[in-house]
């Protein structure tokens, strides 16, 4: 799931950007991910299946906040952050969650953030469209 929306607190750096990013994502993903989380388990009620694990992988593509996310260590540069920002870090120390990172070329949306050459955004626009 993608979407756009202007952030509500102004960022001092790439990474506190991306950071902020990963944060709201989470904050809708988290939601989604237990709802299907209980229809898998209702589902194994009804019809006996066996129970699959649930993990779910998260992509990002700034360096500075994957660590951020997956290490959980705040350090003199991002002491700052608003701690509301962390609240995903429990899912991604449990394992349910992992954070993987994604060269920036292989990023399919950024064909609606960025100019980028025509090549390629095509690519990402056939991509994401499925034409």
């Amino acid at each position: 799931m993608w979407k756009s929306q202007l952030q509500s607190t102004i960022a001092l750096s790439t990474m506190e950007a991306e950071y902020i990013s990963l944060s709201l994502a989470m904050r809708t993903f988290i939601p989604i991910r237990a709802l299907l989380k209980e229809i898998v388990v209702v589902l194994d009620d009804k019809f006996k299946l066996v129970a699959a694990t649930f993990k779910s992988t998260v992509f990002e593509d700034n360096m500075g906040a994957l660590t951020l996310a997956t290490k959980q260590r705040v350090g003199k540069n991002s002491k700052h952050y608003n701690i509301k920002l962390h609240h995903f870090w429990e899912n991604v120390r449990s394992g349910d969650i992992n954070i993987r990172h994604v060269a920036t070329k292989n990023q399919r949306a950024d064909y609606t953030t960025k100019g980028l050459p025509l090549v390629t955004f095509v690519e990402h626009r056939n991509h994401v469209q499925g034409w």
